[in-house]
Order: structure tokens, then C-alpha cells, then sequence
């Protein structure tokens, strides 16, 4: 038994080797459609973007900032809010 046992062993062990990724294969296309992504109107359609300045009221970067926001919300697939703090 020690010569035939032997191919037996490899034999089998290489039908699992095949087995399992095909059962991982299948199990995957079992669970049901992917999740889809969503596009970037989807995704900013009725959010609220804030734009945080660290800089003093009436400064310089502040009204960059408030000039940004104004135009910027425009510009974004979506059209979310823009809120300045």
C-alpha cells in the first residue's frame, strides 16, 4: 500500500487544490449583485460642505474664504450648500 497510497494522497490533494478556489469563486458570485458606487452629484446632493478658516474675521483669508464659498458650491456636481465658519 505504500506506493499507491501515496498517488492516491496526491491526487486528492491536488482535486482539493482545484476544488477550493473555484468553491471561493462561486461563493462569491452567489452573494448577490456588487455594491454600487454612487456618482459626485448623488453624493453632494443635499449635504452641506463647510470650509473652516483659521484665520481672524475680516482678514485676508477670510475673505477668500467667503468669496470661495460663494462660487464654489456652483462648481460642485450636486450643488451642496457651502457654509463658512
Amino acid at each position: 500500500m505504500g506506493r499507491n497510497s501515496h498517488k492516491l494522497e496526491t491526487k486528492a490533494g491536488a482535486t482539493l487544490f482545484r476544488t477550493i478556489p473555484f468553491l471561493a469563486l462561486l461563493a462569491a458570485l452567489a452573494a448577490g449583485p456588487a455594491a454600487r458606487a454612487q456618482t459626485p452629484a448623488e453624493f453632494y446632493r443635499g449635504k452641506t460642505v463647510k470650509i473652516m478658516i483659521a484665520g481672524a474675521p475680516g482678514a485676508a483669508y477670510d475673505f477668500v474664504g467667503r468669496v470661495l464659498a460663494a462660487h464654489i458650491g456652483k462648481h460642485i456636481p450636486g450643488t451642496p450648500a457651502v457654509l463658512v465658519e
